[in-house]
């Protein structure tokens, strides 16, 4: 189990192929790494064998093996054709930062983390606090507590989860449900199907999906778009903030709770709120 003295945060680098990574990051002054195989299968102790743990210089790297077909020797055709399987579990001090790339296994961390990028074919992601995100996964959960800076999701299939992102949000959700709370920056989210709710926006949104419902609990300020092909729309202004609409239902109804004195007035917060959807209803109301 290597360990490696680290009075400040450090730098992650992960080169792995198939791996389920744990990181514990906390209020410490040394390193610790444990690589172990997932089974007992001779193709997961090798590749725990063979992973490479390196430190220097406050960057520390893990590079497991690539997959080499044998060609002489003991071995059955499916160990051939398989990876080598590997736990990855990382301890250390708070505030480290991590970017990496997988193609299958799931990445877990508790704790507050710096900066983290992450790349998978398939695989969850499931973190405690970062400060800037940016994740891309082909098929897998994001589930993110605190975003204290910015952050850029991707997923072709699996649902998005981030309660809390105090910077800007680019989230694209081919397939799967996305849900964000307070978005403080400028929000971008592109879906395919699926539906999306954000809790809280404070900056300018654009959302478009093809197949889902929208639904903003309270917008503040700024220009929103929300649009959908098929779904409902449902838009939450906080009160005092005058609002400017333009709705368009091509099949379904628009309802609009607002006053109509409560279009802009030249002070205080203002809201340009357009929304469309081909099949489904639209609704505007307060928060």
């Amino acid at each position: 189990m290597p360990t490696f003295n680290t009075a400040e945060p450090i730098a992650v680098k992960l080169d792995l192929v198939a791996a389920d990574v744990r990181i514990t990051a906390g209020n410490r002054a040394d390193t610790v790494v444990e690589v172990t195989p997932t089974s007992e299968n001779e193709v997961d102790i090798r590749a725990a064998e063979q992973t490479q743990v390196e430190y220097s210089d406050g960057k520390l790297l893990i590079k497991s093996p690539k997959r080499r077909r044998k060609l002489f020797g003991r071995g059955s055709p499916a160990d051939d054709q398989r990876y080598g399987a590997i736990k990855v579990a990382i301890e250390l001090p708070e505030g480290s930062s991590v970017r990496g790339t997988a193609a299958l296994g799931h990445l877990r961390a508790t704790g507050a983390l710096g900066d983290l990028r992450f790349k998978t074919a398939a695989g969850d992601v499931d973190l405690d606090e970062v400060n800037a995100l940016e994740v891309e996964s082909a098929v897998g959960m994001v589930d993110v507590r605190h975003v204290a800076g910015n952050a850029d999701v991707t997923t072709a299939q699996g649902d998005i989860r981030i309660p809390r992102i105090l910077g800007t949000a680019v989230v694209k959700n081919l397939n799967g449900s996305t849900a964000l709370g307070v978005v403080t920056g400028t929000l971008k989210v592109k879906g395919v199907n699926g539906d999306i709710v954000v809790r809280e926006a404070a900056a300018d949104v654009e959302i478009k999906t093809s197949n889902g419902d929208v639904r903003i609990d309270e917008v503040v300020r700024g220009s929103v778009v929300v649009e959908t092909a098929r779904g409902s729309l449902n838009v939450g202004v906080r009160d005092g903030s005058s609002v400017w609409l333009a709705l368009n239902a091509l099949v379904g109804g628009v309802r609009n709770d607002l006053d109509d004195a409560e279009g802009p007035s030249g002070a205080g917060e203002s809201v340009k709120v357009s929304a469309q959807t081909m099949f489904g209803n639209i609704h505007i109301r307060r928060a």
